[in-house]
């Protein structure tokens, strides 16, 4: 049986299906990138690796609604899992749909406004931030993180 490319795996010809649905929800993620959703009720949702073709259509029609608020400046009742969704649609579209600067003051936005909510998220969105700026060498300055901190090795560091 052939090898794949690098050495690892054995090479059936067939798609790797994890490639498959990240591809495929990237395409919906780029679909449902300008849609703003109009008013609608709240409607739970959770997930940690949250995907649109998860959603039901309540809940999507509530994603977008409560995406287009949080853009405007509004922050609305929500779960993790909406929260995870969009973060992962900011990082997944930076080059693409946005541009790395217009990612990151989507991601201090939903960090800012659902940090105490859900004392989870400071991990993850610290990393997410800091691994943006990095990537393309922005930097950020102590005032936009209002008052937020980063983890390093797991335990909250404040930025000078």
């Amino acid at each position: 049986m052939p090898v794949g490319r690098y050495g690892k795996m054995p090479c059936t010809g067939k798609p790797d299906s994890r490639r498959l649905i990240k591809r495929h929800d990237y395409r919906i993620r780029k679909r449902y990138f300008d849609e703003r959703g109009a008013e609608t009720s709240y409607v739970r949702y959770f997930s940690y690796m949250p995907q649109y073709t998860q959603l039901t259509a309540q809940q999507l029609a509530y994603y977008l609604y409560w995406r287009s608020q949080l853009l405007a400046g509004s922050a609305l009742a929500c779960d993790e899992g909406y929260i995870y969704l969009f973060a992962y649609e900011c990082i997944n579209l930076t080059d693409v749909l946005l541009t790395p600067k217009d990612a990151l003051e989507r991601l201090l936005t939903l960090w800012q406004n659902y940090a105490q909510q859900f004392p989870k998220i400071n991990k993850y969105l610290s990393e997410w931030v800091s691994d943006l700026c990095l990537t393309h060498r922005m930097t950020l300055s102590h005032d936009k993180l209002g008052g937020k901190h980063f983890y390093v090795r797991g335990r909250p560091a404040r930025v000078p």
